[in-house]
């Protein structure tokens, strides 16, 4: 999953803000941001945290 289709799926379908999936990331909100524009690129560490989101 790209994350512009991550932004959107955590917004649209589980209708949970980017400062919420950040709290669980333990991250800012910005740095999420940062990820989701994909000009960064996202840590490996994280992904299995993420992965809940995407199931």
């Amino acid at each position: 999953m790209h994350f512009e289709q991550f932004k959107e799926y955590h917004e649209e379908y589980l209708h949970v803000i980017q400062r919420a999936v950040a709290h669980e990331l333990n991250i800012k909100p910005a740095v999420l941001s940062v990820y989701e524009r994909n000009e960064r690129r996202f840590p490996n560490d994280l992904l299995p945290v993420m992965k809940r989101y995407s199931e």
